[in-house]
């Protein structure tokens, strides 16, 4: 019965560093070698935490350029102590009653400046400027939506 239990209890914890091990790693990273070594066993793999409530969008602005261009500005936040996963943004061009007529995913090597490795991830507690320049053609848009997300 003891064994079975310490047994358990040992499933548990690995369960728990198996589920949360981005995080740890991001918190405590000494212990990166030994959970690269059982990922290597289990078939995980290590990334930056993900953490989608952590970021916002500060500001946001889409400026006409022209019949068909457009630039979106905006600012990300990074508002956890730890860094993070680059997300990916949505832009939504909508008509006047808020319909979608254009949706489009800008993934983080379209809006990052060129050399940023995107593996180093978000810094903690930073911000990136986003700009974005685009051409629409054949739509008439009058408003737009901004998000956030992980894939």
């Amino acid at each position: 019965m003891l064994l079975g239990t310490v047994l358990l209890a040992i499933l548990l914890v690995g369960q728990g560093v198996t589920t949360f091990r981005n995080i740890l790693v991001a918190k405590f990273p000494v212990i990166k070698p030994v959970l690269v070594s059982a990922c290597a066993t289990l078939g995980c793999k290590l990334e930056l935490p993900a953490q989608i409530d952590s970021l916002s969008i500060e500001t946001g602005e889409l400026q006409s350029l022209g019949a068909n261009a457009f630039t979106l500005s905006t600012l990300l936040r990074n508002q956890s102590d730890l860094t993070q996963a680059w997300p990916n943004i949505e832009l939504a061009l909508t008509d006047g009653n808020d319909k979608t007529l254009l949706r489009r995913v800008v993934v983080p090597s379209e809006y990052l400046p060129k050399g940023t490795v995107t593996a180093k991830g978000f810094a903690a507690r930073s911000e990136q400027a986003v700009k974005l320049t685009f051409e629409v053609k054949q739509i008439k848009a009058s408003g737009y939506r901004i998000a956030i997300f992980y894939p």
